[in-house]
This record gives C-alpha cells, sequence and structure tokens, in this order.
C-alpha cells in the first residue's frame, strides 16, 4: 500500500478512529526511539548473561546499593 493510498483510507475514518490511529503511530515512533532501542538491548544483555548463570545474591545486591 503506498502512501497516497495510506492517506485515502485515514481521510476516510472516523474521528475516533484517526485517534486510534495516531495513538498507534506514536506508540511505533517511541518504541523506534533510540533510549527505547538502547533500554531494550542492555535488558536483552541482562537477560542473555542471567541465562548463562551470572546472577547477584539478595546480599550482593543489598551491597552495591550500600555503596552508593
Amino acid at each position: 500500500m503506498s502512501v497516497t493510498e495510506l492517506q485515502d483510507t485515514i481521510s476516510r475514518l472516523s474521528p475516533l478512529q484517526k485517534r486510534a490511529v495516531t495513538r498507534y503511530i506514536n506508540y511505533l515512533m517511541a518504541e523506534d526511539a533510540p533510549a527505547t532501542v538502547a533500554r531494550r538491548r542492555r535488558i536483552t544483555r541482562v537477560m542473555k548473561e542471567m541465562d548463562a548463570g551470572k546472577t547477584l545474591t539478595l546480599e550482593q545486591v543489598r551491597r552495591l546499593r550500600a555503596q552508593k
């Protein structure tokens, strides 16, 4: 579907449907934001480390937090 076809389709939507499309597009744009992508990469890295067995005990976490 071309941009023109999308514009024509959206122009025929009700105001409520247009708002829903706007919210969805904003959601997609936020998901592609550099900060969001970086956060997803960090989470993926941490999850892989945890799966590989690299974890901390509760006591280790408490000590790390106390150092700050």
